[in-house]
């Protein structure tokens, strides 16, 4: 993996467990956090999908606007990154090119 997109990956994952140990899954004793990696792409293009998954947590409540943290988030895949704020826990998956 490139050195930025390294870099944009490692600050990506501090940013989704800093908010998921202050307001999400990992903030009581029965949450948990799901984090998986999967290759997509073909022999040229290879890259590889991480999927991020909160269960157990408090309610999610959608925030009404975007911070610094969310915008990092977005940004840190290539183009199809996506955080869903669902009622029974944060998803987010993020594709990175490899």
């Amino acid at each position: 993996m490139p050195a930025q997109a390294s870099l944009t990956l490692t600050l990506g994952l501090h940013e989704l467990t800093t908010n998921a140990v202050k307001y999400g899954a990992l903030s009581n004793s029965t949450g948990l956090v799901h984090v998986a990696w999967d290759p997509v792409g073909n022999g040229e293009q290879r890259s590889v999908r991480l999927t991020w998954h909160e269960a157990g947590g408090p309610p999610v409540i959608v925030p009404k606007r975007k911070g610094f943290g969310s915008l990092l988030i977005e940004s840190t895949g290539d183009g199809e990154s996506r955080v869903d704020f669902r009622p029974d826990g944060i998803r987010c998956s993020l594709t990175l090119s490899l």
